[in-house]
This record gives C-alpha cells, structure tokens and sequence, in this order.
C-alpha cells in the first residue's frame, strides 16, 4: 500500500508560461481567506522531503481523486517568482504534456473556484 502525502489545499492553477510552452508539468495551490478572496500568491506546499521521489500527483475535489500525472516529483521557480510542483514523467517527450491537461481544465481555479487537496503519492 502506498503512502498519500497531502502537499496542501486551495484553489489550483499554473503559471501561465505552463500554457504557453504547451508542457503543462507544474501547479500552484493558492489559498482562500476567511471572506473568500482567492491569495495572488501560491501557498508554500510540504515537498522538501518528496522532492525526486517517484509517484502520482493527485487532486481531491469533493471526494473525487484526479490523476494529474506520473513521474518524478519536483519544484520549479517561475520567472514572476511563483514557487509550482510538478511531475516530471520517466521519459519525456517533446511536445509531451507532464500533466493530464483535460484534469487541469477541469479543476481549474480561475474558472470555477474548487477548493482542491493536492497529495503525492509514492510508487
């Protein structure tokens, strides 16, 4: 059985340069204040003792898990200073998205704002 590690909770979105690049391999999880206004910056997410290891990167929306991808877990500073986890598969190919991009849509925070659980689970 494999251990779940809960990374952190919120609203889920990514960097923009994710869309752009057409890799779509990092999120963020930014949180929501006691009157409902969604953080401009992304909360801090327990990884440090993940970082490497191998597994899944899951969302959990009102009970539902989604598998956002398979690899090797990492973190990534974007260019505007935003701190993403992401999942880097075994052998990645170009123009491969890292993560499930219809996942992404779905739960997506700047279009509905769903509170999601992020966990990583290791293989």
């Amino acid at each position: 059985m494999h251990t779940k590690h809960l990374l952190g909770s919120g609203i889920l979105s990514w960097h923009p340069s994710e869309r752009i690049t057409g890799r779509y391999g990092t999120v963020s999880v930014f949180a929501k204040d006691l009157v409902g206004a969604v953080s401009s910056t992304p909360t801090d997410l327990a990884v440090h003792n993940l970082i490497g290891q191998h597994g899944q990167l899951i969302a959990v929306h009102d009970g539902n898990e989604h598998l956002l991808g398979t690899g090797m877990l990492f973190v990534e500073e974007h260019i505007a200073g935003q701190m993403s986890v992401g999942i880097r598969p075994d052998n990645p190919q170009p123009d491969e998205e890292w993560l499930d991009p219809t996942v992404l849509e779905q739960l997506n925070g700047a279009i509905v704002e769903k509170s999601v659980e992020l966990y990583f689970e290791m293989s």
